[in-house]
C-alpha cells in the first residue's frame, strides 16, 4: 500500500506549517502545495529532494480546497513543471482567479463585519490588512487545470480515491477516501481542533440582488455526522501529524467544544451582549484585537447554530444585526 508521505510547509499563519501529501509511485503526486513564500519553497524543494524527486518531476498537483495555505503555490510549481492540476468544480474559480476571487471575499467580510457590530474604521483595518494576500498566492493557467467532482474518482498513489465534498470551514473543500484500506486525507475538515468557519458568500445573490451568507459552522457540523460514520483507519489532515487517536474521538470532541462554546454564547446573548462583536470581546478576551477576526468568525457560527435551535432571535437594526434569547 503506498502511503503518502508528510511534507511540513511553513505558512505566516499561526496555525502553523501546513502539510503537502506526496505519493511517489507510480508517478509523483502532491496532495496540496503551501503558499509562495521563500521558506514555503524551500521546504518543498528539500522535501522533494529527500525523495530523489524536483519540481519538474511532479505529474499531478491536486488541491483540497481554496485557500492560500494550500493552493497559493500552484501558479508557481506551474511555470516549473508539466504536472496537471486536479481541481474541484467547488475551487475551480479560486485556483483559476484568486485575486478576483479574494477581492469580492475581503468585500464581504467588511460587510458582515460591520453588520457583527465592528467598528467601521476597525473592518477597514482588517480588511486592509487581507488585502496582501494576492502576494503569496498566483493563479494557474486554465488550460493546466483538469477538473474533478464528488462523482469522479481520483487516481493517487495507484488506488482509486472516492471524492467528498466537505463544506464548512470553505465552501469550496474536498476531502479524498480509499475505502479498500480506509485512508483517509482530510484537509481542514478533521483537525485536532475544530477548523475556523471562514465568513464567505455563496456564488448567487438573493433575488433582491444582495449577497448572502454561508452558516459555515452549521454547514461543518452537517459534514462531520458524515465523516463520522466513515470507516477511516488512517487520518491524513491538513496540518499536523497522521492522527492517533480514533477519527471517532476526535469528531466527539470538536462536538463537545462547540457544543460548550454555543452554550456560553447563548448565556451571553441572555446577559444583554446583543452584537455578534460585544460576545467575542468577552469569548476571546484571551486575543489581541487586531487578531479576533478568527473569534469572529467562530461566534458568528455559535450564533448561527443557536438561530438553528430557535434559541434566539436575530434583528438587523440601522444595518447591524442584534440578538436576543425569546
Amino acid at each position: 500500500m503506498n502511503q503518502p508521505i508528510r511534507l511540513e510547509l511553513p505558512t505566516p499563519f499561526s496555525i502553523g506549517s501546513v502539510n503537502g501529501w506526496l505519493f511517489t509511485d507510480p508517478e509523483p503526486i502532491l496532495v496540496d502545495c503551501g503558499q509562495k513564500t521563500d521558506n514555503c519553497i524551500n521546504a518543498l524543494v528539500n522535501g522533494l529532494a529527500e525523495h530523489g524527486l524536483k519540481i519538474a518531476d511532479l505529474k499531478k498537483v491536486i488541491i483540497t480546497h481554496g485557500h492560500v495555505d494550500h493552493a497559493g503555490l500552484s501558479g508557481y510549481l506551474a511555470k516549473r513543471c508539466d504536472a496537471e492540476f486536479w481541481v474541484s468544480d467547488l475551487c475551480w474559480d479560486w485556483v483559476a482567479d484568486p485575486l478576483g476571487m479574494w477581492h469580492k471575499r475581503t468585500d464581504f467580510m467588511h460587510d458582515v463585519a460591520i453588520k457583527g457590530g465592528i467598528a467601521p474604521e476597525t473592518a477597514a483595518a482588517i480588511t486592509a490588512r487581507m488585502k496582501d494576500m494576492n502576494l503569496i498566492w498566483d493563479a494557474v493557467p486554465v488550460d493546466r487545470m483538469v477538473r474533478f467532482t464528488s462523482r469522479n474518482k481520483l487516481q493517487i498513489g495507484g488506488d482509486r480515491w472516492d471524492v467528498i465534498e466537505a463544506p464548512g470551514h470553505s465552501s469550496t473543500q474536498t476531502c479524498f477516501f480509499e475505502p479498500n484500506s480506509g485512508r483517509l486525507i482530510s484537509a481542514d475538515m478533521l483537525l485536532p481542533i475544530a477548523p475556523v468557519p471562514v465568513i464567505e458568500r455563496y456564488p448567487d445573490e438573493d433575488k433582491n440582488g444582495n449577497a448572502v451568507r454561508i452558516p459555515g459552522l452549521s454547514q461543518f457540523m452537517d459534514s462531520l455526522k458524515l465523516f463520522y460514520d466513515l470507516n477511516a483507519t488512517t487520518v491524513y489532515p491538513g496540518h499536523g501529524p497522521v492522527f492517533k487517536d480514533p477519527h471517532r474521538v476526535v469528531i466527539d470532541r470538536q462536538r463537545d467544544r462547540i457544543a460548550m462554546r454555543k452554550e456560553q454564547c447563548l448565556e451571553l446573548v441572555k446577559n444583554g451582549k446583543q452584537l455578534a462583536n460585544e460576545i467575542v470581546d468577552v469569548m476571546y478576551a484571551h486575543f489581541p484585537p487586531e487578531s479576533r477576526i478568527t473569534g469572529f468568525a467562530m461566534v458568528i457560527g455559535y450564533l448561527d447554530l443557536l438561530l438553528d435551535e430557535d434559541a434566539i432571535i436575530q434583528e438587523e437594526v440601522d444595518g447591524i444585526w442584534r440578538f436576543s434569547a425569546p
